[in-house]
């Protein structure tokens, strides 16, 4: 997964994570990734280099950001990341783009340390976009590639989806996780029942083929079919 796919995922997440209490704890690196890379947004976006106090206050207010418990420790971080500089009155964007700011999200989540949980949120949420995928099957994939007991998988699966990380559809008593912004959620079982007959060579194909739409937007017919 490339840094800016990751830091997509971190940010969607972080989002995820706003209002809800449950294991919360357990994502903190995620959440705190994803609060600078939103404030990294806001300060991108903005068509001035000198960003007053006021100015900041108002930007992390209007994107969910606690002005006295987060602010100070995302600003810190930023500038550890010789993102910004600080100021008395206000901070200096050092060079920063929009483009940028998923890759500097990423950056500071892989730095923070972040534990498997938190890894196999984002890979599995990755995955799920790719094509929908049963649950234990998922489970299977984080467990193999996470080293983790059955236990540490079924509860990181249970939270993943309280929390929301990615849909999930009951198909006559088996979940299946996918992403709703690709598969809408009435044809599912459809989508399922076709990428459940693929041998492992069509999945590649398919996998590679909306990777190639992902990046490029799009991708001629016939080009699709001489593969």
């Amino acid at each position: 997964m490339n840094k800016k796919t990751m830091g997509a995922w971190i940010i969607h997440h972080s989002h995820k994570l706003q209002g809800v209490s449950l294991a919360t704890s357990d994502y903190e690196q995620i959440n705190f990734a994803g609060k600078c890379g939103i404030v990294l947004n806001a300060l991108a976006a903005s068509t001035d280099w000198e960003i007053p106090n006021d100015r900041i206050a108002a930007l992390a207010q209007a994107n969910g950001i606690a002005m006295r418990l987060e602010l100070p420790t995302i600003l810190t971080e930023l500038e550890r990341q010789r993102l910004i500089d600080k100021g008395e009155n206000g901070i200096s964007v050092l060079g920063l783009t929009s483009a940028q700011t998923l890759e500097h999200t990423a950056t500071i989540f892989e730095e923070s340390s972040p534990v498997s949980c938190e890894r196999a949120a984002i890979a599995l949420s990755e995955k799920s976009s790719d094509l929908p995928i049963q649950k234990e099957e998922a489970a299977e994939y984080i467990s193999d590639t996470y080293q983790l007991a059955s236990q540490d998988t079924g509860d990181i699966l249970r939270q993943c989806e309280e929390i929301g990380f990615f849909d999930v559809e009951d198909l006559s008593g088996e979940k299946i996780y996918f992403n709703g912004n690709l598969f809408r959620r009435k044809d599912i079982a459809k989508a399922n029942a076709v990428i459940s007959s693929l041998n492992s060579e069509e999945e590649r194909k398919v996998v590679e083929l909306s990777t190639r739409l992902t990046a490029s937007g799009c991708v001629a017919k016939n080009d699709v079919l001489s593969k």
